[in-house]
């Protein structure tokens, strides 16, 4: 059984069963954590490859920055600013209305695009469920097993939500 922590008017964050925080407060602490992007950028070819950066140094600080951009507009960001971040996640989710899945990421990125992402299922217009999130550094989801992961956990909590026929928040 899922659990819904409320972040803020029209933000949730899913608690999974066993979890001591929410996804959203795991995703900023590793993401605000120096050592672990450090670790997570050592020995990551795709970073030069897809993004054309080669010094760990810079992809930590550039993470750190989207991290703190994404945290301020999800906690302290109008209801606008909330369906102007979470995108459709594929064509198919851009067309339906009620559960569907959303990416966020800095969109305003100047010198590359961002590679963190916040996953969430779109209730309402300016209402989000946060199901988790990842550092994507491949093209497809399916190509990575952090974002294979994560797509798994937003069919999942979508699915939820369909069966429940309600909002259980």
């Amino acid at each position: 059984m899922y659990t819904f922590d409320k972040i803020r008017d029209g933000v949730y964050a899913v608690r999974y069963p066993d979890e001591e925080d929410n996804e959203l407060s795991k995703l900023l602490d590793k993401w605000n954590d120096t050592f672990y992007l450090r670790q997570f950028f050592r020995n990551k070819n795709k970073l030069k490859t897809y993004f054309e950066i080669d010094d760990i140094n810079v992809a930590v600080q550039d993470t750190l920055d989207d991290a703190a951009y994404l945290e301020d507009i999800i906690l302290n960001g109008k209801q606008e600013d909330l369906d102007d971040m979470f995108h459709p996640l594929s064509r198919e989710d851009s067309t339906i209305v009620a559960y569907s899945r959303r990416k966020a990421r800095n969109w305003e990125r100047v010198d590359h695009d961002s590679w963190l992402r916040i996953y969430a299922i779109k209730l309402d217009p300016g209402v989000y469920v946060i199901t988790g999130g990842a550092i994507k550094l491949a093209r497809k989801m399916q190509d990575a097993n952090a974002t294979n992961n994560e797509l798994q956990k937003l069919n999942a909590l979508k699915q939820y939500f369909i069966d429940s026929g309600t909002l259980v928040l």
